[in-house]
């Protein structure tokens, strides 16, 4: 490989890396603002239709991180950047046991976008007259918080190998060291004198 591929595969990587990360925050937000009855109570006695907007904003936007993270490598005559894509340039130089060990998080990642590009499809890239007035399948295929998790922590082992095989410390993704806006907005909230 020569010394310009290393560099944008680097780059590619780097790129991937800082998504995966702010993917994370995004989800952690979410998470910590919605994440049970009592919150929603406040933010619904504060403004229900404002935290309703960003409550929907928020969930759309983990959603389209998701898709466009798990695209293919190539969109028509396109070259997506996307974990296909730094796996690709990275392929040759892993190991028979590294490469299946990626193939298989992939194909697990894979398996479980399949909702979130369902929803990404028919009700953000396109307004699908079927969806938008009857689509059953929407309504019993949606996408769960568990789901979300679950292709958060496949990617997160995926992103890990990386940057173990590259000799790099692998890093915690959904772990932040300071309090981030969800449990910040909340606090704030809970103690504003009336």
């Amino acid at each position: 490989m020569t010394k310009m591929e290393m560099n944008v595969n680097e780059n590619n990587f780097k790129v991937i890396d800082n998504e995966v990360v702010y993917l994370h925050y995004c989800w952690n937000v979410f998470r910590n603002v919605y994440a049970n009855e009592k919150n929603i109570d406040l933010l619904n006695r504060y403004d229900n239709q404002f935290f309703g907007i960003v409550q929907n904003i928020y969930w759309d936007s983990i959603l389209l991180h998701i898709s466009r993270l798990t695209d293919k490598e190539f969109n028509r005559s396109n070259r997506n950047l996307s974990l296909k894509t730094i796996y690709n340039d990275i392929e040759n130089e892993l190991t028979n046991s590294k490469r299946n060990e990626l193939c298989s998080k992939l194909n697990k990642i894979n398996g479980l976008v399949k909702k979130a590009r369902y929803h990404r499809s028919k009700r953000l890239a396109h307004k699908d007259l079927k969806s938008v007035f009857n689509d059953d399948n929407f309504k019993s295929n949606g996408i769960s918080r568990n789901d979300i998790e679950a292709i958060l922590t496949l990617i997160r082992e995926f992103m890990n190998i990386i940057l173990l095989h590259n000799n790099k410390p692998e890093k915690f993704y959904n772990i932040f060291l300071k309090p981030i806006g969800g449990e910040v907005l909340i606090y704030n909230l809970e103690n504003i004198s009336e």
